[in-house]
């Protein structure tokens, strides 16, 4: 049976946020702060550096159930440079991260598309 959802992305899972961002070519730090603009003095439980020597990293906290707490400086380009306008292109990443981690002890084939408009599209064969 095939079948296709929409998923609406929320960052829950640490370890799969990392996977993700390292394919994106960023490296994941922990208990360190942010480069930024305005100097963030906060230890961040993890950094997602910046591959762009000039550019802002992005701090993520672990806040229990609630999942993950992000933030970062969106000025420069340069995160949305690797990471899409709004962090879309990690959230689509996670999400689809996030079906093949839940599904990769299953006997399925997952398959991924980009949509029309902009949007993934992720398809589940049993």
């Amino acid at each position: 049976m095939s079948h296709t959802v929409q998923v609406k992305t929320e960052f829950k899972n640490v370890k799969t946020l990392t996977k993700v961002l390292e394919s994106l070519g960023w490296s994941v730090v922990q208990k360190r702060q942010i480069r930024t603009y305005d100097l963030d003095k906060t230890v961040y439980d993890c950094v997602a550096l910046n591959p762009s020597t000039s550019g802002y990293d992005i701090g993520i906290n672990v806040n229990g159930k609630n999942g993950l707490e992000v933030k970062c400086d969106l000025f420069g380009g340069s995160i949305e440079a690797t990471l899409g306008s709004n962090l879309t292109k990690l959230k689509q990443k996670y999400a689809v991260q996030s079906v093949r981690d839940l599904y990769q002890y299953k006997n399925v084939i997952i398959t991924v598309k980009d949509g029309q408009q902009g949007n993934t599209v992720i398809t589940i064969q049993e």
